[in-house]
């Protein structure tokens, strides 16, 4: 489960909740100016930001009005969750969950690289493979438009 601002909202009377894939690698979910179910005045605005190529998520938070929150992760059993509510509350306006890098396509002479997808950004159709070091994988997954792996055959 993910909690952006868990609370209980209202989106009868106003504000709105919109998505977008920004790019083959960047989902993003906004909630813009929502109100607080029974709380005059209140308004909202967050986003949680999924970068696929390296499966982590960014909960983003613009204004918000409510104390009475919970903000974190949790596993689909409800065992195991990182609650970042105090963070959020003590003005945190960015909060990144990623995974142990699992990056694991070698290539290279003997193994020591690894492939990614490079989606150039004017030809989002037409993806590359790259072979490239492992210290340098993390920079092209956030800020290339890359993702793990080789290209999709087809």
């Amino acid at each position: 489960m993910i909690a952006v601002l868990w609370d209980d909202f209202d989106l009868t009377s106003s504000g709105n909740v919109s998505y977008q894939l920004d790019s083959p690698a960047r989902f993003t979910v906004q909630w813009n100016e929502i109100l607080e179910l029974d709380a005059v005045g209140s308004s909202n605005t967050l986003q949680a930001i999924f970068l696929t190529g390296t499966n982590c998520i960014e909960l983003r938070y613009g204004s918000f009005d409510t104390n009475d929150c919970v903000s974190g992760i949790e596993d689909i059993d409800g065992s195991h969750g990182i609650d970042v509510t105090l963070e959020v509350q003590n003005g945190a306006t960015c909060v990144r969950f990623c995974p142990p890098l699992g990056c694991d396509y070698p290539c290279g002479k003997n193994g020591d690289k690894v492939k990614v997808i490079h989606y150039p950004p004017c030809k989002q159709s037409n993806p590359k493979e790259l072979c490239i070091g492992r210290d340098a994988v993390m920079v092209h997954l956030e800020n290339h438009n890359n993702q793990c792996g080789p290209c999709p055959s087809g």
